[in-house]
């Protein structure tokens, strides 16, 4: 029983490490799910319970846990430091990704306007946070640089359909390909909207200015 915990709490261990959870199941198995509890959480029935019972040490050493909602900070850390090397290695084109002021948990972007739109030729910067749910709620991603688009309000952008799964990295690309064709069915910036949908000129015009005006230096 002593080398079945051992290697359930090693296979909880290893979970974390690789950003999975783990739960025990009635067969004594550690399996991945979801997110993870440390492992230094996990306990057994049967170091508080008397020997001579009659429950098996199976019975009493594995039970179905309940976790958290979110992850622990650990975790977080983790899967940050994860998503930040690969954009490091991948260097996504017309992206540029590091971290502020040596705080993880917050990162400084800068998107190269894509060529062919009113944004062509400006550096626009970007604050990301990443709040305490992560990653099972969103980065918060605020323009630092002004920039008049349908689906930015207030300077912020909100990220559509996020789930866990999802990374700054992709993200960072959905926003470039937002600055290629907006989508003013769903905007943050209903004004903004109607005008692109009925006088693209006009729109496109302004978003020029403002791009001569705040992300040209």
């Amino acid at each position: 029983m002593i080398n079945q915990r051992a290697q359930t709490i090693e296979d909880a261990r290893q979970g974390e490490r690789d950003g999975g959870s783990v739960q025990c199941n009635r067969d004594g198995d550690a399996r991945a799910i979801g997110m993870l509890m440390p492992a230094e959480q996990f306990r057994f029935d049967d170091e508080e319970t008397n020997s001579d019972s009659d429950v098996s040490d199976v019975e009493l050493g594995c039970r179905m846990y309940v976790y958290p909602r979110y992850p622990t900070c650990r975790l977080r850390e983790h899967r940050i430091q994860r998503e930040l090397l690969g954009i490091w290695q991948t260097r996504l084109e017309g992206c540029h990704v590091d971290v502020l002021e040596d705080n993880l948990y917050e990162w400084g972007a800068s998107l190269s306007g894509p060529v062919n739109t009113p944004y062509e030729g400006g550096t626009f910067h970007m604050l990301i946070s990443f709040p305490p749910g992560y990653p099972f709620v969103p980065p918060i991603l605020k323009f630092i640089t002004k920039i008049y688009h349908c689906n930015v309000h207030n300077s912020l952008v909100c990220p559509k359909k996020w789930t866990p799964v999802a990374t700054v990295a992709k993200l960072m690309v959905s926003i470039l390909s937002m600055m290629v064709t907006p989508d003013p069915e769903d905007p943050l910036n209903p004004a903004i909207a109607q005008l692109y949908i009925n006088h693209r000129s006009e729109h496109d015009k302004i978003a020029r200015a403002w791009t001569r005006r705040f992300a040209m230096e």
